[in-house]
C-alpha cells in the first residue's frame, strides 16, 4: 500500500514540473527591477543623510529573497525549459547577493543527494550534525568547535560573514565550474571595490549594501537551518534511506502567512521540493495540495521551530535530535 502511495505521489508531482515561460520571465524581471530600483533609491537618498537609506532596507530584503529563490530554481534548471535561460536568469539574480550560480548549483545538488542520510554527511553542505556517540568519542577540541558551530548566536551573527567570506575562495572539492564562477565573481567584486576606494565611498556602500546584505544573510541562514533541523526531523542509514522518506520526514513543511509565503517563493513547502526539485517555486503550493491527503505531513510554524535551536545532536537510539544537556 505504501509503495503504491509513493508511486502515486511522484506521478502527481511530475505534472507540475513544466514551467510557465511567461510567469518565469515575469518573476525574474519584476524581482530584478524591484531590487535594482530600491538599491538605487538607497544610494540616491544617502546624499541627504545616511539614515534615509534605511528606508530601502525592507524593500531590498523582499526582492533579494525573491531573487534567491530564482537562483535556487535556475540551479535546478526548473524555472525555464532551456538551459540558457536558466543560466542567464540565475547568473543575474545571483549577482545581487554575490551568489555565483554554478557554485550554488554544485553545493545544492550535493545537498539533495545526501539529505537525511547519516553516511553521506561528508558530502552534504548542510549544517554540521554529529550523532551522540560521535560527539562522546570526539576530542575536546572537536567538541569545542562543534559547540561553536552549533551555537544559535553564531548562526545568526557569525554565519552570514562566514558564508560571504568562504564563498570568495575556490576549493579543490568543488566542481571546476564552481571555482571558475567564484574567481569571476571575485574579479567583479575587486573592480567594484577599487571604484569604491578611489571614490571614497566605503561608508556609503557599507550602509546601503553591506549592512542589509549581512542582515539578509542572517535571515537566509536561519531559514536553511529550519528546513532540516526541526523538532521531528529524521535521519536514516544505509538501505533504510530513500529520497521519499528523507523528503517527507527530514524536510520541513513550514506554514507562513500569505506575504511571507510570497516573499520566500513558497519555501515552506520544502518537503515537496525535495520530492521533486524540478517543480518551479510558483507551482509548489498547488503541487502540495495534490498530494497532501496522501502524505499527511503536518505543517509547523516559524515559532514552533525556535525550540529546535537547542537540539544539537542526533540520537540514534531515540531517533531524534537532542540537546547537549541530554547526554
Amino acid at each position: 500500500m505504501s509503495a503504491n502511495i509513493e508511486k502515486t505521489v511522484y506521478i502527481n508531482l511530475a505534472r507540475y514540473t513544466q514551467p510557465d515561460a511567461g510567469k518565469s520571465w515575469w518573476v525574474f524581471l519584476s524581482a530584478s527591477i524591484g531590487a535594482a530600483l530600491f538599491m538605487f533609491l538607497g544610494f540616491y537618498v544617502y546624499q541627504f543623510g545616511w539614515y534615509y537609506s534605511l528606508i530601502a532596507y525592507p524593500f531590498v530584503w523582499i526582492f533579494w529573497s525573491r531573487l534567491f529563490i530564482i537562483v535556487h530554481d535556475c540551479g535546478h534548471k526548473a524555472l525555464f525549459k532551456d538551459q540558457l535561460s536558466n543560466d542567464i536568469a540565475g547568473t543575474i539574480a545571483g549577482a545581487f547577493t554575490t551568489v555565483p550560480l554554478p557554485l550554488w548549483r554544485f553545493i545544492h545538488d550535493q545537498h539533495h543527494k545526501a539529505v537525511g542520510h547519516l553516511e553521506k554527511r561528508p558530502i552534504n553542505p548542510d549544517l554540521w550534525t554529529l550523532t551522540v556517540e560521535e560527539y562522546k568519542k570526539a576530542s575536546i577540541v572537536k567538541k569545542l568547535i562543534y559547540r561553536f558551530m552549533r551555537n544559535g548566536m553564531v548562526r545568526v551573527f557569525i554565519a552570514p560573514a562566514m558564508l560571504f567570506i568562504l564563498g570568495r575562495f575556490p576549493f579543490p572539492n568543488l566542481s571546476w565550474q564552481s571555482n571558475v564562477s567564484i574567481i569571476a565573481m571575485d574579479i567583479v567584486l575587486f573592480g567594484v571595490g577599487y571604484l569604491v576606494y578611489v571614490n571614497d565611498a566605503f561608508l556609503m556602500v557599507t550602509i546601503v549594501y553591506l549592512i542589509p546584505l549581512y542582515v539578509w544573510l542572517s535571515f537566509a541562514a536561519m531559514m536553511f537551518y529550519m528546513q532540516h533541523q526541526f523538532e521531528d526531523t529524521h535521519w536514516y542509514e544505509g538501505e533504510d534511506w530513500s529520497n521519499y522518506k528523507a523528503s517527507i520526514h527530514g524536510s520541513s513543511y513550514m506554514h507562513f502567512g500569505p506575504f511571507m509565503t510570497w516573499m520566500t517563493g513558497n519555501v515552506g513547502y520544502h518537503h515537496i521540493h525535495h520530492l521533486n526539485a524540478g517543480i518551479p517555486f510558483y507551482k509548489l503550493k498547488k503541487a502540495n495540495a495534490s498530494v497532501a491527503q496522501m502524505l499527511k505531513v503536518k505543517p509547523i510554524s516559524f515559532w514552533n521551530c525556535i525550540p529546535s535551536l537547542k537540539k544539537k545532536l542526533w540520537d540514534e537510539n531515540k531517533r531524534e535530535l537532542v540537546p547537549f544537556k541530554d547526554i
